[in-house]
């Protein structure tokens, strides 16, 4: 609810802002006024940045029910129409929610998509000689974020198969971002 609640206050901030303020400068300039005030683009810029994390925030928490699961599901169709396709961890939060609410057994565990998710909400990793250490930040995150992020932690901390997917994952990751090989976690 915390996260459906910050992303409307968001959303409504930079429509009010766009609609007000932003769009008519824009038509000023278009019809050959003076450039769009600095002051405006970069506010407009900062509402449009805060919505985007509440969205990513919101896409990211379970949906509680059914209906807001479908929610999801019609706004990343609308939010993504003009592209090919949708970001991997929004398609993997939706089904998530759609899988868990139908009550159907996973397929299998994703390490991947659950690394994508675990990253949007404020989860990270340490690599470290001695192997990876799994984390998540609370400081500076919504509490939504945090709630999803501890979810999604206690996913793997639950289950060592798990936990050492996401492991090989990073590992995997780490070694083609650099070029070469690491040790295993």
């Amino acid at each position: 609810m915390a996260a459906t609640c910050q992303f409307q206050r968001a959303r409504t901030a930079e429509t009010s802002y766009d609609r007000s303020t932003w769009r008519p400068a824009y038509r000023a300039e278009r019809r050959g006024g003076s450039d769009i005030p600095a002051a405006v683009d970069a506010e407009m810029e900062r509402l449009t940045e805060a919505r985007c994390e509440a969205e990513e925030a919101l896409i990211a928490t379970s949906a509680p029910d059914l209906q807001a699961a479908v929610w999801k599901l019609q706004y990343a169709r609308r939010r993504w129409a003009a592209f090919e396709e949708w970001p991997d961890d929004w398609w993997s939060s939706i089904m998530a929610d759609l899988t868990r609410l139908a009550a159907l057994p996973s397929i299998e565990f994703d390490a991947a998509s659950w690394l994508t998710q675990f990253e949007a909400v404020g989860g990270g990793f340490i690599v470290k000689p001695e192997g990876v250490e799994i984390c998540f930040m609370l400081h500076g995150h919504p509490p939504a974020a945090q709630q999803e992020a501890k979810r999604l932690f206690d996913i793997i901390d639950a289950d060592a198969v798990k936990r050492a997917a996401v492991r090989d994952v990073v590992v995997a990751n780490v070694a083609n971002e650099s070029g070469g090989a690491h040790g295993r976690a």
